[in-house]
């Protein structure tokens, strides 16, 4: 059933596809690293966390650090 509200679903995509309550045509999704990848390839080819030039990142000591409460990922 699909609903305005925003309730947590009961079952994810995979399993709703795997019960063929759904099927996910693929032939119309843009994946981001298929585009990336051509378009950005530099990107890609430094190893992850790599930046191209040393980096300064200065910390305002007079900031008071917070705690915040984990967020609900969705």
């Amino acid at each position: 059933m699909v609903v305005k509200e925003k309730f947590t679903p009961l079952i994810g995509l995979s399993a709703s596809e795997q019960m063929k309550l759904v099927t996910v045509n693929e032939s119309n999704l843009h994946r981001v690293a298929a585009v990336g990848v051509n378009n950005f390839s530099e990107v890609y080819e430094r190893p992850l966390g790599t930046f191209e030039s040393e980096v300064h990142l200065r910390v305002d000591s007079s900031v008071v650090p917070v705690v915040m409460p984990a967020r609900r990922f969705q």
